[in-house]
């Protein structure tokens, strides 16, 4: 297991800067998440690691050892590509041991068809297996070599959503094996939560978080990703010696807030419907969806003129309803304007 240390890195295609400035480290053994939205630099971090890209400035360092002057084959780095670049007219066995310079290549390639669920398959063309399949064998071959860190690019970004959590949880369950340092680049907040031990949010070439799923989605430090990273309310409020007013509705907080203005920020399971009157908000249902076991509510303030949706349990309330809300005032966080 190898521990990861990236500083300083600036990278620019053109008069376009993609990365500026970034650090990051990630522990020996940890699964790591990239995420956000696209053109954010989580490609290109991948890239530069494996030495498929050159770096303008900065170092990365793998096990406290630079690897920028290293070439791509000698860094010991084993990648699976987004759209996972299997030969079409080479076999399972032939794309797995592809580039493969060991001695005991059937030794070890029925050791890899062991750890991937693969056995029988190994005559097949990757147009005869399913897309689940196909992305075990990419994992494989980028296993093969014993890397010292794996690389995977939108492993899952091709996978319906019938197939995607199965094969999710079969690579987190290889990859958790072997206790191989990890980096996934996704841009779907579920994938990272499912199979992350850290997550590293990127905005326009920087890293604005870095933690664990929980604490990014308890305590998001900035609004971008407090809206990336799952549902909740957002409501603007002014602050007066801790009494927060709002569109809906004024009521004290138990927090000392220093702000006198910015957007209140809540996750949906720290509300509660309660009734007429007695909750901390007030508002008037505007719409109503069904969505498989929660309803979506659309809320008006009185004055028809702010918004919000709260995502809920199932509830009798319907549209032009008057809603009561009670907030747990200790998640309560207000972003800045």
């Amino acid at each position: 297991m190898k521990a990861l240390s990236i500083e300083n890195i600036n990278k620019s295609f053109g008069q376009t800067k993609v990365l500026r400035d970034f650090n990051l480290k990630i522990g020996a053994g940890q699964i790591t998440a990239l995420t956000g939205e696209s053109g954010s630099g989580k490609s290109t971090i991948l890239r530069l690691i494996a030495g498929l890209e050159t770096l303008d400035s900065g170092t990365i360092k793998l096990d406290n050892k630079p690897i920028e002057q290293i070439t791509p084959r000698k860094r010991k780095i084993g990648f699976v590509f987004q759209d996972l670049a299997l030969f079409p007219h080479l076999t399972v066995k032939k794309n797995i041991l592809f580039g493969y310079k060991g001695n005991n290549a059937q030794a070890r390639l029925e050791e890899l068809l062991h750890l991937t669920n693969l056995d029988g398959l190994i005559n097949r063309y990757p147009h005869e297996i399913s897309g689940g399949q196909q992305q075990r064998v990419a994992l494989a071959r980028a296993l093969a070599s014993s890397p010292e860190l794996l690389l995977m690019d939108e492993p899952f970004s091709s996978l319906d959503e019938r197939i995607k959590n199965r094969v999710r949880a079969d690579i987190l369950s290889i990859i958790k094996r072997l206790g191989i340092t990890t980096i996934i680049v996704t841009h779907h907040a579920s994938d990272a939560f499912a199979i992350a031990d850290e997550v590293a949010i990127l905005n326009e070439g920087k890293l604005l978080q870095f933690g664990s799923p929980s604490q990014i989605y308890k305590y998001p430090n900035n609004q971008y990703v407090a809206e990336l990273f799952g549902a909740g309310i957002f409501i603007p409020v002014t602050i007066n010696k801790n009494m927060v007013s709002s569109p809906f509705g004024s009521f004290k907080s138990e927090q000392k807030i220093v702000l006198t203005r910015g957007t209140l920020f809540i996750r949906p399971e720290s509300v509660g419907i309660v009734q007429k009157d007695k909750g901390h908000i007030q508002g008037i249902i505007k719409q109503k969806a069904f969505k498989g076991p929660h309803d979506v509510l659309l809320i008006q303030d009185k004055q028809q003129q702010v918004y919000f949706e709260l995502e809920t349990e199932r509830t009798s309330l319907n549209t032009s309803d008057r809603i009561s809300l009670i907030l747990n005032l200790n998640e309560l966080i207000i972003f800045p304007d």
